[in-house]
């Protein structure tokens, strides 16, 4: 009986231990504590959903944004110049798309695309003929760029186990090489498009002509420099992310 007092006690502890039983919490705390618990695990399942649907939202966006900037936006500047040169040779086509919007909307919108990806491929063909010789060629008095194409290489050959700020960098500049490169690529089929509609039209004076070769000159130019520039940095940050990943395997090595 002694015992059985002695263990229910809630001052008493065993000699030589440092336990002792606490008698537990009123009801009223223990509720409190409870209440507590559940909104705090609620708020956090709010933040987490909140932050799934942003990084969704995010995701979303890059994915429809990339597209629009390298294919639709050189398509579209291809497209409006071959435009008039279909309507000098079918009359009626301006009234079809006054007519039918919706229908020549999406038209447009499959021919800009198509445009695009033939820009795209033009656009390609000048980074690797024109952009990645001129850096090779600047590696041989600059040491950031004389790995330039082994860098590359190791960089592809590269499995990083989180994303990090270098990554996020880095595809934001390849989005803006894209775009240089597919509006330098566009300048060209513009150029000729808008010369051919010049020699058939009646209402396309040479004055406005003139201007239009000077700008798509000049644009070309421009986004042929700022496409090097791009290949740069773009050579310059795989340089800096292969030093904080270590060595992976050259190209042509298991």
């Amino acid at each position: 009986m002694t015992l059985k007092v002695a263990l229910e006690s809630s001052h008493i502890t065993r000699p030589g231990s440092t336990l002792r039983r606490c008698a537990p919490p009123p009801d009223g705390l223990r509720n409190a504590l409870r209440a507590k618990n559940a909104t705090a695990a609620a708020a956090g399942g709010v933040r987490l959903i909140e932050d799934k649907k942003m990084d969704l939202i995010g995701g979303l966006k890059t994915e429809v944004f990339r597209p629009v900037i390298m294919l639709m936006v050189p398509g579209l500047v291809v497209g409006v110049p071959t435009l008039f040169v279909l309507q000098h040779y079918q009359p009626g086509l301006f009234d079809f798309i006054e007519s039918h919007p919706t229908l020549s909307t999406f038209i447009g919108f499959i021919a800009a695309t198509i445009l695009g990806v033939l820009t795209y491929e033009f656009g390609t063909n000048i980074e690797a003929k024109i952009i990645d010789k001129c850096i090779e060629k600047k590696g041989e008095k600059d040491d950031i760029y004389a790995t330039f194409i082994d860098d590359w290489y190791l960089f592809l050959r590269c499995t990083l186990p989180e994303r990090s700020v270098a990554q996020e960098y880095i595809s934001e500049r390849v989005l803006y090489l894209k775009f240089e490169l597919g509006m330098a690529a566009a300048a060209i089929p513009c150029l000729l498009f808008s010369f051919w509609a010049w020699k058939i039209r009646d209402d396309f004076s040479g004055g406005w002509f003139a201007v239009l070769v000077v700008t798509l000159i000049v644009v070309f130019l421009y986004f042929l420099y700022e496409s090097y520039q791009s290949g740069k940095v773009l050579a310059r940050l795989r340089k800096e992310i292969l030093k904080g990943i270590g060595s992976p395997p050259k190209y042509g090595q298991a």
